[in-house]
This record gives C-alpha cells, structure tokens and sequence, in this order.
C-alpha cells in the first residue's frame, strides 16, 4: 500500500459530487489552498475505485448522489480504509441526521458555500485525523 501522508505537504482529496459545476468550484478551491486534488468521481459508485486506486487523505463526499448516497459510499469506504476521513457536504443541512457524524463514518459535515475559511481549517484537521489513524492502522498491521 502506497504510504503518500508520510512525506506529503498537503493534503490529497478526492472530491465527489454530480454536479460538475460543483466539482470545478471545489476542485479550484482547494487548488488555490495548495490543496492536492487528487481525482474526481460524479458519484458514490465511481467514487469507490477510484479511491481504492488513489488512496487520498480526505474525501469531500457529497451527501444526495443517485445510485450509491454520499451514506452508503461512505461507509463502504471506511470499511476497506478506516484511516480514511470523509468530510460530507450538502446545500441542505435539514438532509443531515441529527448527531455526531462519526456514527455514520463521516469526520465533520459541511453545508456548500460555507465560509471558505471553515471548509479549509475542517479538511486539514480531517488531514491530521487521517494521518494519526493510517500510523495507528498501519502499526497494527502485521508485515
């Protein structure tokens, strides 16, 4: 497995939305942040190669997909990385469940347009979750 938290300055993302427009504004967005845009996924099916493949720090996850939601994508991936942290996005936070997120696998959620200054201070502290989490997993992993 590909160690990429161990040297990297940044962190990588993966975002994953329907809406393309959406997906060029974040994707700019962080690139602007000097954020590592990993890849790109227009739903939660595709999304789940593509982060086996990748292997990012963070996933930015859209909450309402056709197909595979943002839930159940979400839970797929923790189960094959749980190191991984997955910050949820919606325009609607009446589509959120009431609670912590990490009953549902999920770091942090987020309402899109939110202050650009909070969605870059919660996907670096996903950022730092995710590394303390791939040492722990990793530590427990036999060679």
């Amino acid at each position: 497995m590909l160690d990429h938290s161990a040297s990297s300055t940044a962190p990588r993302v993966v975002l994953v939305d329907d809406d393309r427009e959406t997906l060029a504004l974040l994707h700019a967005f962080l690139s602007d942040e000097g954020m590592d845009v990993a890849g790109v996924a227009e739903g939660g099916a595709e999304a789940s190669e593509l982060i086996d493949r990748l292997l990012p720090d963070v996933v930015l996850m859209d909450v309402r997909m056709p197909g595979v939601d943002g839930f159940e994508a979400t839970r797929l991936i923790k189960e094959r990385h749980p190191w991984m942290q997955v910050v949820m996005l919606t325009f609607n936070d009446d589509l959120l469940p009431a609670g912590d997120p990490e009953r549902f696998g999920a770091f942090a959620y987020l309402v899109k347009g939110c202050r650009a200054g909070l969605m870059r201070d919660v996907i670096r502290r996903a950022w730092g979750r995710a590394a303390e989490s791939r040492s722990r997993h990793l530590a427990r992993t036999p060679l």
